[in-house]
């Protein structure tokens, strides 16, 4: 035995120790990590198979046929299913995927599954092996089409590996066509050199696993040292495999909502120790393969079904600690908790982290401590909005264009027309008008604000040069835009530019800017000055709704302040008399009034008495005009 099977039995160890390492070691749960766990406990199944059978043959049964069979039958089962989970695992490695459900998998099983059945009915058929009477060994007549698909596997598996360009291709397909050749090598001196009296293949299929496990088994690369489970970048990595097989996940998200207030309590240590302490939970109920530390405050545990989540939720809300006690302090920890469940490509992989941030901020904001957030109902239809909204955005990103509707402007003195405001307009699926606060807000956290506000402005001027508005007796052109995107340092070239190319004159542009604090005053007023030399009007508006720093816009050159259709229904249902004293207060500054959200002949009454008025917006005097509608409102003037 020990002349025969000595590298065998090693192959058994070493397989063993690679084994119990694996295991030990924590890994993501990605389908190149299933793939290779799958072709060790194959390679570690087969070849402890075989000392087994070889030991029986030698020691216990040495004269049985059937021992005899048995011993003939493994090797040529072992090398078929070894190269096909070699197969198998290379094209994960190179990002491919087989699922068993697919045609393709059962293409890739159905020659291992054939030439497996002829082996194993080999000692009634003789097709690929038999004895004699003596006991002697004889090769089939298809003895041949076990190494011919072997060698098949292996050159798919290498042409899966040179295949895809990505980084170190090469290495990788040289790395696959080494071991292969390694294999055969094995094979052809196991069974024609040494006559099957040294048994090499086991040895060498060991030899391939363990350099699969040390090249690119990275067990550590995505790990996360102080809670123990996987990094935000595992986390990531995860996710992107969900998405791109399409497959179905649930995800419960822990965030320590007082982590700031931890932060000013623990020393680096301590917090660690903390984190420790949750990881640890969340992986002895959410499984070790399935927690994440995505961000200091931040935990998140993938599971497969939406009910697995919940009830995940169920049993670490209550055994999560309140307090932790640290070097002899108390800490307090309040946790919240928010899930997501998503169906087979319902969205794709940026809306996720769209949604993620969406609920992290409802949650910061509705619940109290340990309560669940889910995606229903008012939630969803919110978010639901908000990823439309993204859409569309990306679309309007693209094209370099977007709808604008307009609302009229009229001069409160004369009763005549002044000016139209024009407006991003967008639909939502059931037919209704998206706020245009809403679209700036996506706009903002998507990075589009300064983009969207030139697409925004050269659209309202191609639809006053296409209407001519200024030939209906129109005076200005009203575009909304952002702090962010009139700071630009080349934003008066662009306005120039867009002038030129639309013959729209500068003099006739009026700039509606809502206060949101993203620019600095002094930086503000150096380019609201720039613009006002080139003749553009700038208007602070929604004023009642978004002035933060009072002071500070009282000294912003302004020719104009809207006043907040809030602030006006309040005044007009008699809710409140700010208003008045608000008007007084903007015209000692020096500027000039406009009302919005003049409604009705009620609501005008209301407002005519409360001083200088100079401008009036609202349902009254036209309200909102549809892009297809625009066209007919000015012919019919």
């Amino acid at each position: 035995m020990r002349t025969e099977c000595a590298y065998e039995v090693a192959a058994v160890i070493f397989l063993v120790v690679i084994a119990v390492s694996y295991k030990k070691k924590n890994w993501l749960d990605l389908y190149m990590n299933r793939c290779f766990d799958q072709l060790l406990q194959a390679g570690l199944l087969f070849t402890f198979l075989d000392v087994a059978v070889r030991v029986l043959r030698e020691y216990i049964f040495p004269g049985s046929f059937y021992v005899y069979n048995l011993s003939s039958v493994i090797p040529a089962v072992a090398m078929m299913w070894i190269a096909m989970f070699y197969f198998q695992y290379w094209h994960a490695l190179s990002g491919h995927r087989l699922i068993l459900k697919s045609l393709r998998s059962f293409e890739m099983i159905l020659p291992a599954a054939v030439v497996t059945i002829l082996d194993v009915t080999s000692p009634v058929t003789h097709l690929i092996f038999y004895y004699d009477r003596q006991g002697r060994y004889h090769a089939g007549s298809l003895v041949v089409l076990v190494l011919i698909v072997v060698n098949i596997y292996f050159a798919g598996a290498c042409l899966a590996a040179f295949g895809r360009k990505t980084g170190l291709w090469i290495h990788r397909g040289i790395s696959c066509l080494i071991l292969s050749l390694v294999f055969d090598l094995s094979v052809v001196l196991q069974f024609i050199w040494m006559k099957n009296s040294v048994f090499l293949m086991f040895y060498a299929m060991a030899f391939m696993i363990f350099v699969c496990y040390l090249l690119y088994q990275n067990l550590d690369r995505y790990s996360d040292r102080i809670s123990g489970g996987f990094s935000r970048a595992g986390f990531r990595k995860v996710i992107q495999e969900k998405f791109k097989y399409r497959q179905r996940f649930s995800c419960l998200f822990i965030t320590i909502q007082n982590y700031q207030n931890i932060l000013g309590i623990c020393e680096e240590d301590e917090l660690a120790d903390v984190m420790g302490k949750i990881g640890d939970i969340l992986r002895r109920y959410g499984g070790r393969h399935n927690q994440f530390h995505i961000h200091g405050a931040d935990f998140a545990v993938l599971q497969k079904r939406e009910e697995e989540s919940v009830q995940l939720y169920e049993a670490v809300a209550q055994i999560l600690p309140s307090t932790v006690r640290i070097h002899n302090k108390s800490i307090p920890i309040s946790y919240g908790f928010y899930m997501l469940t998503l169906d087979e490509a319902a969205y794709d992989q940026a809306e996720f982290y769209k949604m993620v941030a969406s609920m992290k901020k409802m949650l910061r904001d509705q619940l109290h401590d340990r309560q669940l957030l889910r995606y229903q109902g008012e939630v969803k239809r919110t978010i639901d909005l908000e990823l439309q909204i993204g859409r569309m955005l990306k679309k309007i990103m693209q094209e370099k264009r977007c709808d604008v509707c307009i609302l009229p402007i009229v001069d409160a003195y004369t009763g005549q027309r002044h000016a139209v405001e024009a407006r991003l307009y967008m639909l939502r699926e059931n037919g209704r008008r998206i706020p245009e606060g809403a679209i700036w807000a996506v706009a903002k956290d998507m990075g589009y604000v300064r983009e969207l506000g030139r697409i925004t402005l050269e659209s309202a001027m191609e639809m006053a040069m296409r209407e001519r508005i200024l030939e209906h007796g129109f005076k200005k052109l009203v575009v909304n835009v952002t702090p962010l995107h009139i700071s630009s340092e080349t934003v008066v070239r662009e306005y120039k530019f867009l002038s030129k190319k639309y013959e729209f004159p500068l003099n006739r542009l009026c700039l509606e800017m809502t206060e949101d604090m993203s620019v600095p005053f002094e930086r503000l007023e150096k380019h609201i000055a720039h613009l006002m030399e080139e003749g553009v009007t700038v208007v602070l508006d929604r004023y009642g709704d978004n002035v933060c720093n009072l002071q500070g816009i009282m000294k912003m050159p302004f020719h104009i302040v809207k006043i907040s259709e809030h602030m006006v229904e309040r005044y007009c249902q008699g809710e409140s008399d700010v208003l008045k004293y608000q008007i007084q207060m903007l015209r000692d500054n020096g500027w000039e009034i406009c009302l919005e959200g003049i409604e009705d002949r009620q609501h005008y009454e209301k407002v005519k008495d409360l001083g200088e008025i100079s401008y009036l917006q609202g349902q009254y005097y036209g309200g909102l005009m549809k892009p297809e509608q625009i066209h007919s409102y000015m012919e019919e003037m």
